[in-house]
């Protein structure tokens, strides 16, 4: 008999690693209000709202497809984005985060220029929204809905 462990022994519960796990969860987040107003092509929101939302319609439901629906819940195929959009501001609200604090970091660690700076704060940015992310997944969402 081997002693080392079977299979079953060798798989353990995946840690929870905030700068693979949350991917571009970032995006989902608004710019700052300062940020909107100087760079308006640059929210990710209004970007899919405007563009992918129509396209939807233009084309069909493109979710439709075994392709594109593997990986999304049901509750985000069932949704609009501007109701996944209210979803995400609801969870920063019941985990008492400031959507605003939010928004600023997010802006912080898109436009700092240097690599490793913006590791750093791509980092922290993630441990501060990890609640918001575990809340979502509460509500029924898969980690694919939540990265863009």
């Amino acid at each position: 008999m081997s002693s080392e462990p079977g299979l079953k022994e060798s798989l353990k519960p995946l840690e929870f690693d905030p700068l693979t796990t949350m991917n571009n969860f970032f995006m989902l987040f608004p710019l700052s209000e300062k940020e909107r107003k100087e760079r308006p092509l640059y929210d990710t929101r209004a970007t899919i709202v405007n563009q992918l939302h129509r396209e939807k319609e233009l084309i069909g439901d493109i979710y439709n497809t075994e392709k594109l629906r593997n990986g999304h819940s049901q509750k985000w195929l069932n949704q609009t984005w501007n109701d996944f959009f209210e979803e995400i501001d609801k969870a920063t609200e019941e985990v008492g985060i400031s959507l605003e604090e939010i928004s600023e970091m997010r802006d912080k660690q898109v436009y700092e220029e240097d690599y490793d700076s913006r590791v750093k704060l791509r980092e922290e940015f993630n441990k501060k929204v990890k609640p918001i992310f575990e809340r979502l997944l509460e509500k029924g969402y898969m980690n694919y809905d939540l990265s863009i």
